[in-house]
């Protein structure tokens, strides 16, 4: 973990723990054209790994671009000018439901 953060801190920032935990991550600052998750030792399904993707989803990534009809006016220069807000903190995650079981990660 240190050489990566040695070698990469200007690019990514590694955390480590549960996905479980929001309080590992302050509200986004910003979003992201690329979201990686890496996961060790135990499969995610303990930790409820596709509610935590789909938060990462929503609160961490760059929406994907579309194509504004050309029937619609083109937005005014002092519209892009306006103060935006700082970002909310997201919500908490989901807890992963009771009957969720851990899987043994498969070491090569």
């Amino acid at each position: 973990r240190a050489t990566l953060n040695r070698l990469y801190s200007h690019r990514v920032r590694v955390v480590t723990g549960r996905s479980t935990e929001p309080e590992l991550l302050e509200a986004p600052t910003r979003r992201f054209e690329v979201l990686l998750h890496e996961v060790f030792g135990v499969f995610a399904s303990s930790e409820g790994c596709p509610q935590m993707l789909a938060h990462a989803r929503e609160y961490y990534l760059v929406p994907p671009p579309c194509a504004t009809p050309s029937s619609l006016p083109a937005p005014s220069p002092s519209a892009s000018k306006k103060k935006k807000r700082p970002a909310a903190a997201p919500p908490p995650l989901p807890s992963a439901p009771s009957h969720a079981i851990s899987i043994p990660s498969r070491s090569a």
